[in-house]
């Protein structure tokens, strides 16, 4: 395909070197019609080039514009008489549909990117040095109480000094921030780290919230300080419970009240138990019970709960 251009092209300019020797030494012997036929011939040769070359550069031009433009639903004809315009019109339609294949890909990279960046428990605010907000995600948006969020001025609605906030902090330094709003106090922190993307400098920022971080320090602490007293607490029972069951197994005067005082160690030393397993199953999720269900007798009690809403 390459080689029938290659092959036009040097045809159509040995065509026109060829017509224009002819028609200087045409004209110098004075052969008028004959010099005109050469003239004639070179025109329509250098024509040819000419157009060939004008709708070759018209279609790249155009291609590339609407790519430029984002406008993918151009398509060149590949049915044409002359094929020459055939191979070039499916080459630049192949041209588009593979750029269209990349910016596709880039899409969907975009928004599994952007469905990570949603499922961080983690705020992220990625803001230019204009303080032109790129990107953020669902809990940048929540701790800061804020719909939607394009510039950094616009949390100057929940405190005057949040904006220079996060435009005067630095890459890897660490800020406290406080703020008010109609739910209380919030405390957050921010840290800052930088990157640059074609000549032009970004600023990600990281937000957490210090009362939830606190929050989970100290449920953490509790769970850790709840095991370590049942740990202790099963270890002084257990012994007494297992010696009282010993002794009264051993002693016969049921009517003693030595008896009955052992009776009541061990009830009280099993309900110390009972007590401490069940503070034990709030620091541990427990293992799934897998049953058996039968299904028809599960939807007939659906259907009796939903009777009155579908009737």
């Amino acid at each position: 395909m390459f080689r029938s251009i290659l092959y036009k092209l040097i045809f159509s300019v040995v065509l026109i070197i060829a017509a224009s020797v002819s028609a200087v030494c045409l004209y110098y012997y004075d052969y008028i019609i004959p010099f005109f036929i050469s003239i004639v011939i070179l025109g329509i040769s250098v024509y040819s080039v000419f157009k060939l070359y004008n709708n070759n550069t018209r279609k790249i031009t155009f291609m590339f514009n609407a790519i430029e433009n984002d406008d993918y639903m151009f398509r060149f004809d590949e049915n044409s008489s002359f094929f020459n315009e055939n191979f070039l019109n499916a080459t630049l339609n192949r041209i588009k549909e593979l750029l269209l294949k990349a910016k596709r890909e880039a899409i969907e990279r975009e928004k599994y990117y952007e469905l990570i960046l949603d499922c961080v428990f983690t705020g992220i605010v990625v803001m230019n040095e204009k303080g032109n907000v790129i990107q953020t995600n669902k809990e940048a948006l929540r701790l800061l109480e804020i719909s939607v969020l394009t510039h950094v001025n616009q949390l100057e609605k929940n405190e005057e000094s949040l904006p220079s906030a996060f435009m005067s902090i630095k890459n890897g330094e660490n800020k406290s921030v406080k703020f008010h709003t109609e739910k209380g106090t919030v405390n957050i922190s921010l840290q800052a780290s930088g990157m640059e993307i074609r000549d032009q400098r970004f600023k990600i920022v990281v937000i957490n919230d210090i009362e939830r971080q606190l929050d989970e320090k100290e449920l953490e602490s509790w769970i850790r300080l709840i095991r370590v007293l049942t740990h202790e607490i099963m270890n002084a029972i257990t012994p007494i419970t297992s010696l009282s069951e010993t002794l009264l197994s051993i002693y016969e005067n049921k009517e003693d009240d030595f008896y009955n005082g052992l009776e009541v160690i061990n009830s009280t030393g099993k309900g110390l138990i009972s007590f401490v397993d069940s503070y034990r199953s709030f620091t541990r999720i427990p293992q799934p019970e897998i049953q058996k269900l039968n299904a028809v007798r599960f939807m007939d009690r659906v259907m009796v709960l939903v009777k009155e809403y579908i009737g």
